[in-house]
Formats: C-alpha cells, structure tokens, sequence
C-alpha cells in the first residue's frame, strides 16, 4: 500500500484531532507538523490528552510553514488555521504540488478565490475542503446538557453549518 506523508499545520482542538484520526490509517505517515505555539506540540490540551510529540516521536515540528514544506517531503498538507488564512497557506502548499485538505472557507475574499482558483489550476496537486461543526460550543453544550439531565427527551433536530463569510 502507497503511503502518504501527511503534514498539519495549525494544531490548535480542530487540528490536533484531524491529525490523531489520521494517524489512525494504515496508508498515513505523520511526518510534520506546524503551528506559532510550541506549546500545542509539546504540551497536553485536555487532562486526558497527550503532547502531540510524545504521540508521534517520529513526527518533525516546525514553527515556519514554508520551512516545513521545503524540507518534509510531504503528499498532503491538512490546513487547520484561523479561516481568514486558509487560503494563504492552501497556495504555498499547491505550488509545491503538495495536496491539501483545508476546512472552510477556503477563502475570505473574492481577491483570494481567484488566486486559489489559479494556483490550483496549475498545480499537479488537489485541493479538498470539509467542515465538521459538530464539535462547535453549543453543540457540546446541548450534548452535556441532555447527558446530565438539563434537558427533556428531543424530539426534533437540525444542524447547520453558518459560516460569517
């Protein structure tokens, strides 16, 4: 089986955990991973986690994104940013022809849909996007709140993905 050279950047709740489930794949080699905080390699996040560096010893951290490109070797690069520089980030990685995942929006502004556009155009590689709100505050909350009794039985639901772009 082909593997493939999985590299993260930004390790905050949402990154470390595409980064663990990832990890789980047979295919997957974490190999990188990049964030400004050290701490959120080197350090737990929740009482029953693990430092992402104990988890992964194998795996090489960076503090410089495009250092990490240059020297990874990466297949795949999973942007987990703040959403307003998804798309700087998706570009570096897409002129490398490095694939990337990256939650939305990809973009923040029509000036950076076109360049995305481009810069995916001609690139070798791909770009996929996900969302996955089902970890956002309030569901948790409601979650918590129907576990310990706060709340009666449901007996309607709907989830929504509201986006402020």
């Amino acid at each position: 089986m082909e593997k493939i050279r999985l590299g993260v950047v930004g390790l905050g709740h949402r990154g470390r955990e595409m980064l663990k489930m990832s990890a789980n794949f047979d295919c997957v080699i974490p190999a990188a991973a990049c964030d400004i905080l050290p701490r959120n390699f080197y350090e737990t996040q929740w009482l029953s986690d693990k430092p992402l560096a104990e988890m992964f010893p194998d795996m090489v951290f960076y503090e410089d994104y495009d250092k990490m490109l240059e020297e990874a070797n990466l297949d795949l690069v999973i942007v987990e940013t703040g959403a307003d520089i998804h798309a700087e980030f998706c570009c570096k990685a897409l002129k490398k022809n490095i694939n990337v995942f990256s939650d939305i929006p990809n973009v923040a502004s029509l000036k950076e849909a076109k360049e995305l556009w481009e810069v995916a155009q001609e690139s070798q590689a791909i770009i996929g996007t996900g969302a996955n709100p089902n970890e956002q505050k309030f569901a948790v909350l409601l979650r918590d709140f129907h576990r310990d009794g706060l709340l009666g039985k449901p007996y309607y639901m709907e989830a929504e993905y509201i986006h402020w772009s």
